[in-house]
């Protein structure tokens, strides 16, 4: 539809023409039509980075193996296979992929298994496709994509980050469903797309954002609407597409900002605005309202003229764009409720920009009407009926043809085809097919390809030639055999098929199998007809899968599955299947053929395994469980599928793990489905290492330890460790500097220990606090000295709390203080209370101690003042009237706060007028050198603690809040605060954790 001059071009020049997998090249594939992933693979075939079958297919659905994964990624990054040895027991030299794999491993993207094979016929997994690209790209792990997936728990450990990254990157996202499923082995269509979506973040690549999103009409997928983007507030279209069977459209952009429209024949949707940064994706997910459906006439300037097949621009930010027909009449949705500028291209002059027809013209709320004439400003010529010079309509697209015929029947390829045009009409046009003739003699599912003039892509048609049930049908391994009811064997995998070979498909009485009793509780129906397949051939091996496709009943459900008659032991074995709800059938890969119907049953609950995965110690053992009674589970260490007999080991006992191992369970019971596969992935850590800790998270990757902003006391934290030898230390550091040290048993939270507050150093703590720049207030909230001091007095005497710290204290800050805080100092210590509680002796040496500061007053101002009045309950508003004097300073220094306490000391009956906060802040706020002064605090109260006991310590401990000082100091020196844990056994054997706060 879109003229050349509107299409952006992709620039191609870092890839080389190398076909993967040694399949012949072919276009224009005859089963992607419709594919979601067929422009990327048809883009690729043509630049020579993917090739097809010798039978024109792709086989898009096929999974892929590593090798040839290893092989379409050398071709994107056009990675020099040539000169590079491999050294794998099962690679061999002369094996299409041996350069692929050699050039692989040397470049360091992936590797081999510890039993020195590569597996190039191995199903590559998703996360494993992620993890290649991770390290090719570069890209930083990540865990914060996660959560969007229903089963991230179930995503190991170790391709997590990776699959982060390639999440967070917009190269890979999850399914229709919530889930991302780590372990599914990727799809051919699925690397082609994976692929050209990574290649895009290489150099050279002007298309390297990716906009994607769905399109949605009451919260259901919407196929084939019509998707166009335009560059942001211009109607210039560059780009259109129509949606898949999910409602899932795509495209390669350039960076920069983007509007979108999505419509049907009555629904439209856009969204303005959307900035693609290079090498990012972005998501617009379009839901579609009512549109008003507009009809019309387009005349040329002379009104005597219709204009023919001309695209017209309905423009109001978003453009919508609609078509006449060969009478010149147009019908399209456009976004109801707006004001339009209408502009056409006139016919011939599509390089040129397109001329204005109309403006303001006002379309009303959604539903159908008519905007009448409008007039383009052009003539064209009446030569060839009042529409001479106009360009004829494209084809627009071709439907799939679907056929199914019985074995024997007479068929003819079709020699026309629907094809659906750019003026919204359809029109029979001659085709011609490859292969050109029909064999209907054989049973199977076959593909044409045909060519349309005009037409780029191919028309596809599908013949399905159904053999009746109970007729016996000669093998092809290269087509899929076809019975009645929609059932089909593929035998693409099965190597060695003897000429010759047939195979029956019969129906079973009911006196043929048995339908269990099963527990209250549990389910199991058969849920349509029992088959019996049998092969002429029992020598065949099927140990690589057969894929079988069998009709059901009903609806379908989350037990409906593929089971196996074992009529042996008169039991149901369960296949992994997949259900097709639009066609009402449901597929497996088998391993056997005999008795095989579909059935509804309860699903085995999926296992579950203690310690979880994740770090453990050398030698730990792995139990696996289920809850379902009865379950047998089955598992791996190799990262295969357990589903696949021949791959998995049953479970007999604990599992012990000496390396790094993934394992992968399953759970099956007879009659009922299998479970879902859980994967469990373990890393075996020498290192001792923080396994959780609360109001955070702990990245044992990056080794950060992520903090919630929502500190508390460090007793009611809970760390748990792990160390090789039993037991840890762990330290809280400030720029190499221990601020806390602990010790603990494996899996011990115990922080409160008695002898914890030894490793606490609070003299260290201050000096490296205000070190980093923290205020003196920062230091109080960490440092909570009304909390420090509350639990020294109540675990000493108030006599040796006042006489071995707050006195020591004092003194030390007496010489530092200026007149303001001396005043602050004095109204701390409440002069009045003091002396009221004291004994006369007591009093007279206050007021001996305050006399000549008294003379000092009286000799400088006019108004005089008495000891008294210092010591009495005016004495707030003789100290207001001191401080406007002119001898304020001298007054103050005439005091011996010193004296002042020395007089009051030992005398417990006078300490609870002393308000200790007061005494701090004034200290903390007034000193010329507060450095030294809270540093000189923390020095005398630290030398104190050693007197104490344990429980006093552990008190003490929770009034220092580390939780607090972790988010305050990361804030200002992020990397420098490090919590470090050491092996007791070996103080060499350490790991460094940084704190980062959430």
């Amino acid at each position: 539809m879109l003229n050349k001059r509107r299409i952006v071009p992709i620039l191609m020049s870092l890839f080389l023409l190398i076909a993967a997998g040694g399949y012949a090249f072919a276009a224009g594939f005859s089963d992607i039509k419709g594919h979601w992933a067929e422009s990327q693979i048809n883009k690729w075939a043509e630049n020579g980075l993917a090739s097809g079958y010798s039978d024109g297919t792709f086989k898009p659905n096929n999974r892929v193996t590593r090798a040839e994964f290893v092989a379409l990624t050398n071709s994107a990054f056009g990675i020099n296979t040539e000169g590079y040895a491999a050294d794998f027991s099962d690679v061999a030299v002369g094996q299409w992929y041996y350069n692929d794999i050699a050039a692989a491993s040397t470049s360091g993207y992936i590797g081999g298994y510890p039993d020195g094979t590569f597996k190039p016929k191995q199903s590559i997994s998703r996360q494993e496709a992620a993890s290649i690209i991770v390290r090719l790209l570069g890209l930083e792990p990540t865990l914060l994509e996660m959560e969007k997936f229903k089963d991230a728990v179930q995503i190991p450990q170790w391709s997590r980050g990776n699959i982060g990254a390639i999440v967070k990157a917009g190269l890979m996202g999850g399914y229709p469903d919530g889930t991302f499923q780590p372990g599914k082995s990727l799809t051919r269509a699925e690397a082609v797309a994976f692929l050209d979506r990574a290649r895009d973040f290489a150099p050279g690549v002007t298309e390297g954002a990716l906009l994607q999103g769905t399109v949605t009409l009451d919260d259901k997928a919407v196929s084939s609407a019509t998707v166009l983007v335009f560059k942001a507030d211009s109607y210039e279209v560059l780009k259109e597409t129509e949606t898949d069977s999910n409602g899932v459209f795509e495209f390669s952009l350039a960076a920069g900002t983007y509007d979108i429209t999505a419509a049907t024949d009555s629904q439209v949707a856009y969204q303005s605005d959307i900035t693609l940064a290079q090498n990012k994706s972005a998501t617009a997910n379009l839901k579609l309202v009512p549109a008003a459906v507009i009809s019309g006439t387009l005349y040329d300037k002379d009104e005597k003229s219709k204009v023919k097949n001309a695209e017209m621009l309905f423009t109001t930010n978003p453009t919508f764009v609609i078509y006449t027909g060969n009478d010149g009449k147009f019908t399209g949705a456009v976004l109801p409720g707006s004001t339009y500028t209408v502009r056409v291209y006139e016919p011939g002059e599509e390089d040129e920009e397109p001329v204005l027809v109309a403006e303001e013209l006002d379309i009303g709320s959604a539903g159908t009407r008519s905007v009448g004439t409008l007039k383009a400003p052009f003539s064209v010529s009446t030569s060839v009926g009042g529409g001479g010079g106009v360009s004829s309509p494209k084809i627009k697209s071709i439907a799939d043809i679907k056929v199914t015929v019985a074995l024997g029947a007479d068929y003819s390829l079709p020699t026309e085809v629907t094809a659906n045009m750019s003026n919204g009409a359809t029109k029979q046009v001659a085709v011609t097919w490859s292969p050109s003739t029909v064999d209907t003699s054989k049973a199977g599912v076959f593909t044409f390809q045909g060519t349309v003039s005009g037409y780029t892509s191919n028309a596809i048609l599908t013949l399905r030639v159904e053999a009746p049930i109970g007729q016996s049908v000669v093998v092809d391994s290269e087509v899929p055999i076809a019975y009645e009811d929609g059932i089909t064997i593929d035998l693409s995998y099965v190597a060695d098929i003897p000429e010759g070979t047939t195979v029956t498909v019969t129906e079973c009485s009911e006196s043929d199998y048995e339908v269990p009793a099963v527990p209250s509780g549990q389910l199991f129906e058969v849920a349509g007809e029992v088959f019996e397949v049998e092969f002429s051939d029992d020598t065949i091996d099927f140990s690589n899968g057969v894929e079988i496709t069998l009709p059901f009943e009903g609806t379908a459900s989350d037990g409906l599955a593929i089971f196996y008659y074992n009529e042996t032991d008169n039991k149901w074995e369960c296949a992994d299947s997949t259900v097709d709800e639009v066609n009402k059938v449901i597929k497996a890969i088998v391993y056997h053929f005999s008795k095989w119907g579909v059935a509804n049953s309860t699903r085995v609950e999926t296992p579950t395994a203690y310690p979880s995965a994740g770090l453990v110690a050398e030698g730990t053992e792995i139990e696996l469980s289920t809850s379902t009674d009865g379950a047998t589970i089955y598992y791996t260490t190799d990262g295969k599928n357990p589903n696949v007999p021949k791959y998995r080991v049953l479970y007999a006992g604990l599992i012990v793990v000496n390396a790094d191992t993934t394992i992968k369970a399953i759970a099956v019971k007879d009659n009922m489905k299998d479970s879902h596969v859980a994967t469990f992935e373990y890393t075996v850590s020498s290192k001792p290492y923080i396994q959780s800790i609360t109001n955070g998270s702990v990245d044992q990757d990056s080794k950060v330890i992520t903090l919630n902003e929502d500190p508390g006391n460090l007793s009611e934290s809970k760390i748990v460790l792990f160390s090789p030898s039993g037991q840890s230390i762990l330290d809280i550091t400030l720029e190499d500097s221990s601020l806390g040290s602990w010790k603990f048993a494996n899996g011990s939270n115990d922080i409160t220990l008695g002898n914890s507050i030894e490793g606490v150093n609070i003299s260290t703590t201050m000096v490296k606090l205000l070190g980093a720049g923290l205020s003196y207030q920062d230091v109080l909230e960490i440092v909570n000295y009304d909390q420090v001091f509350d639990a020294i007095k109540s675990y000493s005497s108030k006599q040796e709390f006042y006489d071995e710290v707050l006195k020591e204290v004092i003194n030390k800050a007496n010489d530092e203080l200026d007149d303001d805080d001396m005043e602050a100092l004095y109204e701390a210590l409440n002069i009045p209370a003091i002396n009221d509680a004291a004994d006369n002796d007591t009093k007279d040496k206050i007021k001996d101690i305050l006399q000549p500061a008294v003379d000092v007053y009286n000799a400088s101002e006019s108004d005089s003042i008495t000891v008294e009045d210092l010591v009495g309950n005016d004495y707030v508003d003789v100290l207001a009237k001191i401080n406007a004097s002119d001898c304020k300073e001298d007054f103050y220094n005439a005091i011996n706060i010193s004296e002042l306490y020395e007089a009051i000391a030992g005398k417990s009956a006078l300490y609870g007028a002393i308000n200790e906060s007061a005494i701090i802040n004034a200290i903390i706020e007034g000193a010329e050198d507060g450095k030294a002064t809270v540093i000189a605090m923390a020095l005398v109260v630290n030398n104190y603690l050693d007197s104490l006991g344990s429980a006093a310590k552990e008190e003490i401990l929770n009034a220092i809040d580390f939780n607090k000082l972790m988010v305050v100091v990361s804030d200002k020196l992020e990397d420098e605060l490090q919590v470090i844990v050491t092996d007791e056994a070996d103080d060499t054997n350490q790991t460094i954790y940084t704190v980062t706060v959430q």
